[in-house]
């Protein structure tokens, strides 16, 4: 028979079946340090050169031709998008900066910045690891003509698995409303994206 501080214990930190998985949400906010490295590495070559292949990339599948590095493309009336598998040759930190400078490169668009939060989740075998910054359009002022939705909303998420990179996801989902004008062409958007890299 459990004693009664073993009973507390286990009441407190309850194990196996009946526990409830880790879950954290927060903000996310980076150190001047770390907004620093990324301005440096916004300039970069390697910067460029990651920019470019991605873009390359992108465009090969587009033609259902694989390239490195792995990329993988959404296309629907109401999303666009798409993905990028991470791979050792990029460095978990570059990986961590291509993520935030394409959040710079939307907000360069003329879009704001809706939220950035991080989101970690305890599974059975692994720690998923959720970090996503949403865009939307500048706010406007209806009156007097329909709503400019640029190339819709816009979603960047980066997952990590057990903290080692994962993907990082890019997806534009456009308005189907009658107050707004359409959306404009995800290839403009994936242009102006990977322009002056």
């Amino acid at each position: 028979m459990p004693g009664f501080f073993d009973q507390i214990f286990s009441g407190l930190f309850p194990k196996g079946k009946g526990s409830q998985p880790v879950q954290v949400q927060e903000p996310i906010v980076r150190s001047a340090e770390e907004l620093k490295s990324l301005q440096i590495w916004s300039y970069s070559e390697e910067a460029k050169s990651l920019y470019d292949q991605v873009y390359r990339s992108y465009h090969l599948k587009k033609a259902k031709i694989n390239n490195k590095p792995e990329v993988h493309v959404f296309a629907s009336a109401y999303a666009n998008g798409f993905a990028l598998s991470y791979q050792e040759e990029m460095g978990k930190q570059q990986f961590q900066f291509f993520f935030d400078s394409l959040k710079d490169k939307v907000i360069e668009m003329g879009y704001r910045l809706a939220s950035s939060d991080r989101k970690i989740e305890e599974k059975s075998e692994y720690i998923n690891t959720l970090e996503k910054h949403y865009l939307k359009p500048p706010l406007q002022d209806p009156i007097g003509g329909l709503i400019d939705q640029m190339f819709g909303n816009i979603l960047i998420e980066y997952v990590q698995v057990n903290t080692r990179p994962s993907y990082i996801k890019v997806l534009a989902s456009v308005y189907s409303d009658r107050l707004y004008k359409d959306a404009g062409d995800f290839n403009d958007f994936m242009d102006r994206l990977f322009s002056q890299a």
